[in-house]
């Protein structure tokens, strides 16, 4: 077997393994997620009609904050006042809905950004491209509100 053959071969064996390595991994992160959401649904006496993922509530008490809600990629969003809600997706009924949103604000530097190299053939990372100069920690911050709770609200007149 000649070297070039050689070479692709274990490139093919790698790729290979990456692919099975992702689907063993995907398939464990689903079924912990199912676990840990049954568990946390039951540790929150959840009602049928509540999702796994987070907490509705009737009244809202304490801080709180109102807007849209939506799922971008980095997780449950409020636009308006422009926080994340520290849980994992808002349900369906929300979704697009008016709602108002209560916990701990907490303020996280988790948002996956890069510098964007605009020279040609350079290779495009995941995550936020920023341009050139911009302070990463800075632009990789975003607002959650943790323990969150959330009720549908008024619809504005």
């Amino acid at each position: 077997m000649g070297k070039p053959l050689m070479k692709r071969l274990v490139g093919l064996i790698i790729l290979l393994a990456l692919v099975i390595a992702g689907i063993s991994l995907k398939f464990a992160l689903q079924h912990m997620g199912q676990h840990s959401s049954a568990i946390h649904q039951a540790s929150l006496d959840h009602t049928a009609a509540d999702s796994i993922h987070s907490r509705k509530v009737d009244v809202i008490t304490g801080p709180s904050w109102t807007g849209i809600a939506t799922n971008p990629k980095a997780g449950p969003f409020l636009e308006g006042p422009n926080v994340y809600a520290g849980f994992f997706s808002w349900p369906d009924e929300a979704l697009g809905k008016r709602v108002t949103l209560s916990g701990h604000l907490v303020v996280r530097h988790d948002l996956p950004v890069f510098i964007a190299h605009p020279e040609p053939g350079t290779t495009a990372v995941g995550g936020i491209p920023v341009p050139e100069g911009t302070d990463l920690y800075k632009a990789s911050e975003r607002s959650v509100i943790e323990d969150a709770h959330w009720a549908f609200a008024p619809e504005k007149k």
